[in-house]
């Protein structure tokens, strides 16, 4: 038997007109950002005890999270990364916590200060991105059902009308007509039947709207510091276009500069915290112009490891 929503199954044509199937949308499209916001940075050298999607996550739906050991209990001493579950007291003149609490998905808590621990803020607004993501989601649902709503109102439907005993003949004519049938058989009597276009003379706005979807999945990237122009305005030069990513580039720089920020006290402080030094990349898949090689230690060490090699093969060669 189908779930039912809003008193109605999933899976009936009266589902997908209700504000449960609005729901279904927003959830799909909140998904798929919150799926790409988990992947746009990569923690090198974290402790296992730590998780870095429940990080990510923390970060993007509180825009604080914190990673800390606790003094005691059957996780004395293991660093975890967790939520701040609540600030146990003011905080200092320039809004940054001097004690909180460290708090788990299943009720585990402990205090926290920066003797034991650090936090880490998602960007220098201090506002996590999800409540923006919230309404850019909503928007792309209302674009769809507007979408679809405009797609059916491009049909272009048929009465037929006739005489009561030429009910079946008409049935049959409107199901040779709805299944493209090239050649309509007809009996006696066709002719008493009427035949009569039913035009909404709705005009087709579908290119507008998909313009503006893309848009609207434009600004989403652009809040993720990922780097996407998937609609190209007319006229537009390659300059401009260009242009456009600088913004995008900061804002992945801003997530990236407030999460090493955690990594440098963290490095700095507890000598003991792990055996390499802390740090945080943009993942290169989503690699922007603005930092590279310069930013991303992973392939500066890799460079200078392939300029070593060949200098190496360079001796060898020479020798022989």
């Amino acid at each position: 038997m189908g779930q039912k929503r809003n008193g109605l199954k999933w899976n009936s044509d009266r589902y997908w007109q209700t504000a449960g199937y609005n729901t279904r949308l927003f959830t799909m499209f909140k998904n798929q950002v919150l799926n790409m916001a988990l992947t746009r940075y990569h923690w090198i050298n974290l402790p296992q005890t730590c998780d870095e999607r429940f990080l990510e996550l923390t970060l993007y739906t509180q825009g604080i999270a914190t990673i800390a050991r606790p003094r005691s209990g059957s996780h004395a001493n293991q660093w975890l990364s967790l939520t701040m579950g609540g600030w146990e007291s003011a905080p200092d003149m320039y809004g940054n916590p001097s004690k909180w609490r460290a708090l788990g998905l299943n009720g585990y808590r402990f205090n926290v200060n920066t003797s034991n621990g650090y936090y880490c803020w998602d960007n220098h607004l201090r506002a996590p991105l999800n409540d923006r993501v919230d309404l850019w989601c909503r928007e792309l649902v209302d674009i769809v059902r507007t979408m679809q709503q405009n797609r059916v109102h491009q049909k272009t439907p048929m009465i037929i009308s006739g005489l009561q005993e030429k009910r079946l003949d008409m049935t049959n004519l409107a199901q040779q007509v709805c299944g493209g049938e090239l050649i309509v058989l007809a009996t006696d009597g066709i002719q008493d039947m009427h035949v009569q276009a039913l035009t909404t003379n709705v005009p087709f706005i579908g290119t507008e709207l998909w313009a503006n979807y893309l848009n609207i999945w434009t600004q989403i990237y652009g809040a993720l510091g990922i780097g996407n122009l998937p609609f190209k305005a007319e006229r537009q030069i390659e300059d401009e276009v260009n242009s456009q990513q600088d913004p995008t580039n900061l804002i992945a720089l801003d997530g990236l500069t407030e999460r090493r920020r955690m990594c440098d006290y963290l490095n700095s402080h507890f000598t003991d915290f792990s055996e390499k030094p802390l740090d945080v990349v943009w993942r290169s898949d989503n690699e922007t112009a603005n930092y590279n090689t310069t930013h991303n230690l992973q392939k500066l060490f890799a460079l200078n490891n392939d300029n070593d090699n060949d200098n190496g093969d360079d001796t060898d060669d020479a020798a022989l």
